[in-house]
Order: C-alpha cells, then structure tokens, then sequence
C-alpha cells in the first residue's frame, strides 16, 4: 500500500496537476491527524474516562440497591 507521499506523488503525475486541491489537502491533513499517536492517545483517555465513569454509575446502583435491601 502507498504511502501518503507516494499516493500525493502517483495522483499529482497521473492527473498532470501541480499540487492538490485546497478539498483534498485538508482531508489529508484530517486524515494525519486521526492517525498521530496523540490522537490514539487521546482516543484512549476518552474511552479509560467513560469506563470510569460507568464503573461510578454502576457503583452507586449497587449501593443504592444495598440500602433498599436493608430498609426494608
């Protein structure tokens, strides 16, 4: 599979054009951005602060559920 330079250089001399487009410029950029190791990072704190938070979710049910239990 190409590399991103190398799929820019194979369009860019199959088209006969100079540069990209501003359209596609910016989703090659998105693109590399979505694919940075800080993205994936960030993707995974997001997904550790849901898990907690459900975990906290799931924690106060059962707590809940333990006091209903013993009042009655």
């Amino acid at each position: 599979m190409l590399d991103d330079a190398a799929r820019k250089h194979h369009y860019l001399t199959q088209t006969g054009r100079r540069e990209l487009t501003p359209r596609q410029k910016r989703r090659a950029y998105k693109k590399w951005l979505h694919q940075s190791q800080e993205a994936a990072a960030r993707r995974e704190g997001v997904a550790a602060i849901r898990r907690s938070a459900a975990e906290r979710k799931a924690e106060r049910a059962r707590f809940r559920l333990g006091v209903q239990a013993a009042s009655s």
